[in-house]
């Protein structure tokens, strides 16, 4: 059975406010009805780090007055990272979202996976790489979720949205380690002239210099940073092997934070970069900004948003990495139960 997924772009220049297009979106696509009145309801979405790529704050507000009606108590929710930086503990990571503008939208900002990343609840989900999945608390206790993902590209997945913003971004600490620690990058000696850039960059200050960048495995945490950052493409992983565990551990990972809870999707579909959000060496956007897509199911709303992007772009996204198939995160999500690849778009433009 086919899944819906619904589409807006920006409208016309002069004619309509874009916070217009995203309340039609919203309503036509029925996002209301996923919350019942009482619900304690998780807006899952990432709260920005040092850089403009992430959903601004305005868009946010605006849903949230629209969804005002429904009688549900939300909270804005994400998880600590891995890496040593602005999102590594509960307090740090408020901060960041408060700098960022998260306090305009008048929600609660709460961190997950509590104070430094180590509280969660364990799901069953019986995949080929997880068997149980520990969920942050406060996701697992929520009775519904509202997912807002910024669509972009990912130098180890391809690409990132709805199923790698919960399958990622809905864990603890332990997982996000185990999801990684199949990832194992190495240095090209011949290519590699020493100018340090990935010594700057790594978060866990796993690399050294001596007649070569050398990784050290006991420190390396398989973030991937080192990767996209090497201006002499040096720094390689075994992209066959290390992307397809990824991918399928984090669509398996996604299936236990959304395990007996209603959910509804928006995917955003501008700045899109080239890197995740996470990345400090972010490019320009690969396309002028496209518009907003809905959807109750994360894999129809991830195929419909690659497959509008490919268009748009002439295919950049897959030029841009024909070694990762991008497909792996959404035919094995499907496997798993998690939604549909086949979907019909609705387009209210």
């Amino acid at each position: 059975m086919k899944s819906k997924v619904y589409f807006i772009d920006f409208g016309e220049k002069g004619k309509e406010r874009v916070y217009e297009r995203i309340a039609k979106l919203i309503k036509e696509s029925n996002i209301p009805g996923t919350f019942k009145k009482g619900d304690i309801a998780a807006i899952k979405m990432h709260l920005g780090e040092d850089s403009p790529f992430f959903i601004p704050p305005v868009y946010v507000r605006e849903i949230i007055n629209i969804l005002g009606e429904t009688g549900v108590d939300f909270f804005l929710a994400d998880t600590t990272t891995l890496y040593v930086g602005s999102r590594r503990n509960a307090p740090s990571y408020i901060m960041r979202a408060v700098h960022n503008g998260f306090s305009a939208v008048g929600l609660p900002i709460i961190i997950a996976d509590g104070l430094r990343g180590q509280d969660y609840k364990e799901v069953s989900v019986n995949g080929n790489h997880l068997k149980r999945v520990k969920v942050a608390s406060a996701i697992y206790y929520a009775d519904s979720i509202l997912l807002l993902s910024h669509f972009k590209g990912h130098e180890l997945t391809g690409y990132g949205g709805a199923i790698k913003n919960l399958g990622m971004g809905g864990i603890a600490k332990a997982d996000k380690l185990f999801i990684h620690s199949g990832v194992h990058p190495f240095v090209n000696q011949k290519r590699c002239n020493l100018c340090g850039v990935c010594v700057q960059w790594c978060p866990e200050d796993a690399i050294s210099l001596g007649d070569y960048a050398t990784i050290n495995p006991e420190r390396c945490i398989g973030c991937a940073t080192c990767l996209s950052v090497c201006p002499q493409n040096a720094i390689k992983i075994n992209w066959g092997n290390d992307s397809k565990l990824v991918q399928e551990s984090i669509a398996e990972a996604a299936l236990g934070v959304v395990k007996g809870k209603r959910l509804a999707c928006i995917n955003f579909l501008t700045s899109i970069t080239p890197l995740c959000d996470c990345n400090p060496m972010q490019g320009a956007p690969l396309c002028p900004d496209i518009g907003f897509m809905a959807s109750f199911d994360p894999v129809a709303i991830d195929k419909a948003s690659i497959d509008m992007v490919e268009k748009k772009t002439g295919g950049m996204m897959t030029s841009l990495r024909p070694h990762i198939d991008m497909g792996i995160q959404t035919r094995h999500a499907e496997k798993m139960g998690l939604g549909n690849e086949i979907y019909d778009l609705i387009d209210l433009s």
